[in-house]
C-alpha cells in the first residue's frame, strides 16, 4: 500500500489531521447524511477532516445537505479508481461505514474485506440487528453503534480523536485483520481440501 502522506499531500491535508473518509456508492441504503451531522459537530475543530469518495443516486442531495448545514469540514471527491482507492485508505485514519434500514436489507458491502485488510479502524453506524453489526460488533472488529443514534456515534467518535483506549482501538484493527484472513483464497482452498479428504 502507498505510504500514508501521499493522499494527504495530494490534497492538502497536514499529517496531524483526524480523518474520517467513506469511498464508494452513495445512495438511500449508506444514509451517509449522518456522517454530514457529525461533521457538522467538529466544525470548529481544524484538525478534524471528513472525506467522502464516490458516486450514486444520492450525492447532489448529500452535497446540497452539507451547504444547508453549513459544514466546511467535509470534502466531496469523485469515484477513485484502484490506485487513488489504495492512497485514500492509507491515508485516511477511520472508514465510516453506514447502513440505513431500507426495505432491502440483506446486504454485507464488498468492500469490506477489502478495508480489513490493511487493517484499517472501521467506524460502524449501522441497525443493530442487522448481520453487518451483529457481525463487526460482536467479533469485536470495529467502533459501531446504532444508525441515527448520535449521541452513541459521537462518543465513538470522541475516542478516537482524544486517543483514549488506544490498546482497545489497535485491538479492534488486528481482530479484523485476523477475521478476514478466514476468507483468504488459499486458507479457503485448504479448508476445503481438508474436508475432501476428510470424508474419503
Amino acid at each position: 500500500y502507498p505510504e500514508r502522506e501521499a493522499f494527504r499531500e495530494k490534497y492538502a491535508f497536514e499529517n496531524s489531521d483526524i480523518i474520517f473518509g467513506y469511498a464508494g456508492n452513495i445512495g438511500e441504503k449508506q444514509g451517509l447524511s449522518i456522517l454530514i451531522d457529525i461533521a457538522a459537530k467538529y466544525s470548529s475543530r481544524q484538525d478534524v477532516k471528513f472525506v467522502i469518495a464516490g458516486a450514486g443516486s444520492r450525492i447532489e442531495e448529500l452535497k446540497q445537505y452539507t451547504k444547508k448545514m453549513n459544514v466546511t469540514n467535509v470534502v466531496f471527491l469523485p469515484f477513485l479508481i484502484v490506485d487513488e482507492y489504495k492512497e485514500f485508505l492509507a491515508g485516511i485514519d477511520v472508514f465510516f461505514l453506514s447502513q440505513k434500514r431500507t426495505e432491502h436489507d440483506v446486504y454485507f458491502p464488498s468492500k469490506l474485506l477489502g478495508i480489513m485488510t490493511i487493517p484499517k479502524l472501521i467506524l460502524l453506524a449501522a441497525d443493530n440487528d442487522s448481520e453487518l453489526y451483529q457481525t463487526l460488533i460482536n467479533h469485536k472488529l470495529a467502533l459501531g453503534a446504532q444508525y441515527g443514534d448520535m449521541k452513541a456515534l459521537i462518543e465513538k467518535v470522541e475516542v478516537v480523536i482524544n486517543g483514549k483506549g488506544f490498546e482497545e482501538l489497535q485491538e479492534l484493527k488486528s481482530n479484523a485483520y485476523e477475521f478476514v484472513q478466514h476468507f483468504d483464497r488459499k486458507n479457503v482452498l485448504d479448508n476445503i481440501l481438508e474436508r475432501i479428504e476428510g470424508t474419503l
